[in-house]
This record gives structure tokens, C-alpha cells and sequence, in this order.
């Protein structure tokens, strides 16, 4: 019996979790390829985001159209501009870590900066270790919450529409940025940026509610950012350039005991 891509996929990742201090080397190399792994299971159990369904129509109507004014042919190139919309935003189904000090990728893209001592988002002052993941407009966009927590502030802020990948894009980009409590006791903000081509901000939470780890939050258009403030103790899982899958990849560790 041939196991699942996805069990595969989980098997790797143990693999180099396991592998320790003397095989970070191969670290990234290797997850991503369990990740590519996953992503083709992904499309064998696939959901799609209802706002999917409202991008897709527009462009899948004209197709129908023109199909019956002008023939298959002619309306071909509108059906993939529909079917790419439609995939753009595919929601599939996520197993979470069971493992309670662990904080999960809140997006699927690439790390592309951790910083140590950073500056403090304007929620928590105790927030200094900043993780930034870039996802492009091929990635999974919908955002996923990092650990069981309470949702304590939310607030959108308006701004410029810089490359999300930028050093600037934290601080001038329309952003929406959450203040959660962990379960753990400790605090942590996630922050949802949009890009120069990503529009649109989605946020479906309320203040005050109590969230699973994994749980779907959200999701920002076409290529964006998200920004991850944890405690400055938390213990790093990643390194830069590590892709991450939301809901599964585990970035940090901030233990309970630590964060009391």
C-alpha cells in the first residue's frame, strides 16, 4: 500500500524536526519538498472561499457567452481567466500540531525576514521577535489563526499599497492587525498587510471571540503579507526562506511556563 502525499509530506517534516542542530543544513530544502508534496493532496480535497465564487463569475458568465455567440474557442482564454480566479482563492483543509506550545504559520508563502529585538507592534510592548511571511498571488491566501487564543483588539488601518515583500510595507501598507491572548497566558499580534496588488483586506473574527489554533481568520487578495509578533523568549522554529504552510508549519515555541 502506497501512502498519501499528504502522509508523506507529514513524514518528512518529522524527519527533519527530528534531525536536530546537526541537520539544519538540509532543513529547508527538505520541508519545501514536503510541502510541494502536500500541495498536490491539496487539490484532491479542495474548498474554495465563497468570495472565490464572486471573482469567478463575472469572467465565467462573458465565457458562456461568448461560447454560444462565437464559439469555444473564442471563449476559452475568459473560462481560464474564470478557473484561475477561482483557484486563487482554494481553501483546502489543514491538521493543525496537537502540541500546545507550538505557534503555527498564520499564511502559506516564504519567510522572508525574523528579527530579534524588533521594534514593538503598537499593541504589546513585550512582542519583539517579528516573523514576515510573503505570500504571492500563487500561494493559499486564507489566514490562519497561530495558537488557541482569545481575540482582544482588532483594528484596520488605512495606507499605501507598497510591494508586500518590502521593509517598508510593515509600517506604511493598509494593514489589519490582531491582538490575541494565548491560551498560555501570553500575548501575540498578528498583522494581515496588503500589497500593491492586493486590494482587499478580509478579516472574519469579532473582538472577544475564542479561536482553535488553525482556525481560519481571513484572507488578503492577490499577494500580501502577514506579520507575526511574539514574545522576545519564543523559541525560533524557522529560518529565512523556509516556506510555510498555514496551519501546519510550526515557527515558534513559546512555552507556558516561560510566558506565566
Amino acid at each position: 500500500h502506497k501512502p498519501s502525499a499528504r502522509a508523506e509530506s507529514a513524514g518528512s517534516r518529522k524527519k527533519v524536526e527530528e534531525a536536530g542542530p546537526g541537520g539544519r543544513v538540509n532543513r529547508v530544502s527538505r520541508a519545501d519538498k514536503a510541502d510541494e508534496a502536500g500541495r498536490t493532496e491539496e487539490f484532491r480535497e479542495v474548498r474554495f472561499a465563497k468570495q472565490g465564487y464572486y471573482a469567478a463569475a463575472a469572467p465565467a458568465g462573458i465565457a458562456v457567452v461568448l461560447a454560444v455567440l462565437c464559439g469555444f474557442v473564442c471563449a476559452l482564454p475568459v473560462f481560464v481567466l474564470a478557473l484561475a480566479a477561482l483557484l486563487f482563492f482554494r481553501d483546502p483543509e489543514r491538521q493543525a500540531p496537537s502540541d500546545p506550545d507550538a505557534v503555527i504559520a498564520p499564511a502559506d508563502g516564504r519567510v522572508i525576514s525574523i528579527e530579534r529585538d524588533a521594534r514593538p507592534h503598537r499593541f504589546c510592548e513585550q512582542a519583539t521577535t517579528k516573523i514576515s511571511i510573503f505570500m504571492s498571488p500563487l500561494d493559499v491566501h486564507i489566514n490562519r489563526v497561530p495558537v488557541q487564543c482569545v481575540v482582544e483588539k482588532i483594528e484596520h488601518r488605512s495606507g499605501q499599497f507598497a510591494a508586500a515583500y518590502s521593509d517598508q510595507a510593515s509600517e506604511v501598507n493598509e494593514s489589519n492587525s490582531l491582538l490575541l491572548k494565548a491560551a498560555a497566558g501570553y500575548p501575540l499580534v498578528v498583522v494581515q498587510i496588503a500589497g500593491w496588488l492586493a486590494r482587499r483586506i478580509v478579516c472574519y473574527i469579532d473582538e472577544g471571540m475564542t479561536l482553535s489554533a488553525g482556525e481560519r481568520f481571513g484572507l488578503i487578495m492577490f499577494g500580501s503579507r502577514v506579520d507575526v509578533f511574539l514574545p522576545g523568549d519564543a523559541q525560533l522554529e524557522v529560518e529565512r526562506g523556509r516556506r510555510t504552510v498555514a496551519g501546519e508549519t510550526v515557527l515558534a515555541r513559546c512555552p507556558a511556563s516561560k510566558q506565566a
